[in-house]
């Protein structure tokens, strides 16, 4: 019987890794063939496309308002999912008519674990990693304390801290009056930072858990140029670099779905008025 269960184990850890390794991929290969673009953005543009990766950048756990474990717990997960991004889709078709950024993807491996009291605390990590002329690196942290754990309550009630960093650069030409109208090569680095905080609610079900929440998030976003000494893709500022700090509410909408140790969830997030659409798979234990 242990022999089987670790089987079990080993082909679920493999395929977890395996499907992260094939999300980074499919990421990567993604940011590369839309060919993102900006150009002569007005503090207005610059403050909707700060939103839209803010928005992306959010934390997608995809987990509810319920621990891991009755006493202790722990989780392994790919999480991936799509935010749509209209308005860098209408910046990018600027630079580019064929670009085609309509939704921004993003991935993490999710790392969980819960202790005695209620206590749950979780890591997102996505190694920085370099495919073309595309850098992608992800990293957030939260920490959730159930007090279904202590009080009397007909229902899983939660509350969650979380913390976000998200950076992407990629290769563009641009061509404007900053670099004397003459084609140029540059790199387009996007940082983004975020502090949130949600309030989760979910049945106490044994099998499936769908849940709700409501938070608040505030990010801080920046938007740079290198690779040419002049040339900047802003209108508003001749400086090669701008930030901007958006603040949302949030809601999610979702379901964890646990047979034996294989995990699967859905979850819809609205922040800063986009939608983000994500996905979990792994195990837990």
């Amino acid at each position: 019987m242990k022999t089987k269960v670790q089987k079990v184990i080993v082909k679920a850890v493999l395929s977890t890794v395996g499907l992260f390794a094939a999300s980074s991929l499919s990421l990567t290969s993604h940011v590369q063939a839309a060919g993102p673009g900006f150009n002569n953005l007005s503090q207005g543009d610059f403050d909707k496309a700060i939103r839209e990766l803010s928005a992306n950048s959010s934390y997608h756990s995809v987990t509810g308002a319920g621990t891991l474990g009755t006493i202790f717990g722990f989780e392994v997960a790919l999480v991936g999912g799509l935010t749509n991004t209209p308005d860098i889709n209408s910046f990018s078709k600027q630079v580019d008519a064929s670009a085609d950024i309509g939704r921004l993807p993003h991935a993490a491996l999710l790392l969980g674990a819960s202790v005695p009291l209620g206590f749950t605390g979780e890591l997102m990590l996505f190694p920085e990693s370099t495919f073309g002329s595309v850098k992608y690196q992800q990293f957030g942290a939260s920490l959730k304390w159930t007090a279904t754990e202590l009080l009397v309550l007909p229902f899983n009630l939660a509350v969650r801290g979380f913390m976000t960093t998200n950076k992407i650069s990629f290769n563009q030409v641009l061509q404007n009056s900053s670099t004397g109208n003459i084609p140029t090569n540059v790199t387009v680095t996007q940082d983004n930072n975020q502090i949130g905080l949600q309030l989760l609610a979910s049945p106490n079900l044994p099998i499936v858990e769908p849940y709700i929440g409501v938070g608040t998030i505030k990010a801080n976003g920046k938007l740079a140029v290198s690779g040419t000494t002049t040339g900047t893709i802003f209108g508003f500022t001749n400086a090669q670099s701008a930030e901007s700090s958006p603040i949302s509410t949030q809601l999610l909408i979702g379901a964890n779905v646990n047979l034996l140790i294989f995990n699967f969830g859905l979850e819809w997030s609205r922040a800063f008025d986009r939608d983000s659409y994500n996905m979990k798979l792994g195990f837990r234990f």
